[in-house]
């Protein structure tokens, strides 16, 4: 690690390297570091992928009008959210500080719903199925979170003030999740990173679709952690403040350049997708952050097109039960039903990101609207 080779073996370090002890100086080179990092190595992992012939397969796609006007997309390798784990970490473990708690969990984190999303893909590429079973992938997420969830409690229990869920615009709002012993918080974290995972898997459906919205959220939530880590910027803004959260600004920033170097080669017409092993991974990474930095329910504002797409499938799955076959969108998740009425795939995905980057200025704005 950076920090510890340059500064703390060296007793003397000159100025040029002294002044990367500032945090945010170490947010942007992790950020460059990882962008530029994913832009040297992203040939060599499309090509491997493409030897190793984990490719798309439109067939599996349940409507036919989508897999019609998805045959261009046909062999197009996947699981390219390897390349996103790969610089994130990389750049992690170059600038952020290892023995801080919340990164160290940010690293269990990717690992975790990386490897989940690692299975899934490479059973579909290998066996030509769907992937694990809804249960399968149910249960092993369960698993992570539950990690996550436990060592999150542990890591905040001895401060009251991060127990509480608090509510954004209503600064003397909050609920209490210290009950039963803090199994209230775990499960309340189990939920938040369960469904953002899923979320961001649902919006994975459009060539920069899903790496753009994370961009921005990951933007949003750099400018966030390092508030919170900041007392004095956390006490003007009225928001709780966290000891050491901080640091999870450069793992926010470090996502911002892997995502960037990805969608260099994801945007349209993509030479790579990420698969499940990229989706459920930055997903679950926003979601762990959101709890992390006690700021749930801002998540839903910063991600708001995570949670239109996923809200989508529930009242799409919900209507048709309870109709009997019964539509309400032509197709879910909503980028699809857009895309079936005959805008094109650029338009929908770059009106998507405008409404993304429009939502993440509003929720960093409630900050201060409290």
């Amino acid at each position: 690690m950076y920090y510890y080779l340059l500064l703390e073996w060296i007793k003397n370090p000159p100025d040029f390297i002294q002044f990367s002890k500032n945090i945010t100086v170490r947010g942007v080179l992790a950020c460059f570091t990882s962008f530029f990092l994913g832009i040297l190595l992203g040939p060599f992992f499309i090509k491997m992928l493409n030897k190793l012939q984990f490719l798309n397969d439109t067939q599996k796609m349940n409507v036919e009008a989508l897999r019609a006007e998805n045959k261009g997309k046909k062999n197009v390798p996947v699981m390219g959210g390897l390349l996103i784990i790969f610089c994130f970490l990389c750049s992690i473990l170059l600038w952020a500080r290892l023995d801080n708690s919340y990164v160290l969990w940010t690293i269990l984190a990717t690992l975790g719903f990386g490897m989940v999303g690692f299975l899934d893909d490479l059973i579909k590429s290998s066996t030509h199925q769907n992937g694990l079973s809804s249960r399968g992938k149910l249960a092993l997420m369960l698993i992570v979170c539950l990690a996550l969830g436990f060592v999150l409690w542990r890591t905040v229990r001895s401060n009251p003030s991060l127990t509480y869920l608090y509510f954004p615009f209503m600064r003397d709002l909050k609920i209490s999740l210290a009950g039963a012993g803090g199994l209230v918080f775990v499960l309340f974290a189990m939920v938040v990173m369960i469904g953002s995972s899923n979320a961001v898997n649902l919006t994975d459906g459009m060539d920069g679709l899903a790496i753009g919205c994370t961009i921005i959220v990951s933007m949003a939530f750099t400018v966030i952690a390092y508030i919170v880590g900041r007392k004095d910027f956390a006490a003007y803004l009225s928001v709780t403040y966290i000891a050491g959260a901080g640091e999870l600004s450069i793992c926010c920033a470090a996502l911002v350049g892997a995502g960037l170097a990805f969608l260099w080669f994801n945007c349209f017409p993509a030479n790579v997708f990420m698969g499940d092993c990229g989706s459920l991974m930055l997903g679950g990474f926003l979601g762990y952050v959101a709890v992390a930095l006690r700021q749930e329910l801002l998540l839903f504002i910063v991600g708001g097109i995570f949670v239109l797409e996923a809200l989508s499938v529930i009242i799409q799955v919900s209507y048709f039960k309870l109709t009997g076959g019964k539509r309400v969108f032509r197709c879910a998740p909503i980028h699809y039903h857009f895309r079936m009425q005959g805008l094109n795939e650029t338009k929908v995905t770059i009106r998507f990101l405008i409404i993304e980057a429009l939502l993440a200025l509003f929720a960093i704005a409630t900050l201060k609207l409290r």
